[in-house]
């Protein structure tokens, strides 16, 4: 089986919890006998190898790539976030590769920076998905919960 697991971060520019989670999952998934396809966003778009995975780095139009609004003012972090919402480039992007790839199953992760039409993409191609939830980005833009206000966080109140 060919599985493309959908994260806005991979080796090595990742640094969180999601990526190593990627890729102990697409290190067991190769273990099973399934070839495994990451795509991430990055500055430029290329593919590449890392270990046994096939890695497409997509650059989605967008102010800046995603990981770098720590650099930018809030406006600009704004006007990121609103294109973001409604980036269809992000949905081509992922559209090509998995019609390009062809799996039988994806797994999305965390998509901020491939925008919020970025399931439409294997849901487009009829190709069945599953999405993890790690971080608040889909309920809080910022990402961020602020230590002391967690019992304040909408996710508790649904």
């Amino acid at each position: 089986m060919k599985v493309v697991l959908i994260n806005n971060l991979f080796f090595p520019h990742g640094f969180g919890g999601a990526e190593h989670i990627i890729e102990d999952m697409a290190d067991e998934l190769i273990r099973d006998g399934n070839e495994v396809v990451v795509v991430s966003t990055s500055e430029r778009s290329q593919h590449e190898y890392y270990k046994n995975l096939k890695v497409y780095r997509a650059k989605v139009i967008n102010l800046y790539p995603y990981g770098k609004g720590h650099e930018y003012s809030v406006f600009s972090r704004f006007i990121w976030q609103c294109v973001n919402m409604f980036n269809v480039h992000g949905f081509f992007v992922l559209k090509h590769i998995l019609k390009r790839e062809r799996p039988n199953y994806v797994v999305y992760h965390n998509t901020m920076g491939f925008g919020w039409f970025a399931f439409d993409a294997a849901r487009a191609l009829s190709i069945p998905f599953h999405l993890y939830l790690h971080d608040v980005q889909l309920a809080m833009p910022s990402g961020l919960v602020l230590k002391g206000k967690e019992s304040n966080h909408v996710l508790e109140k649904i």
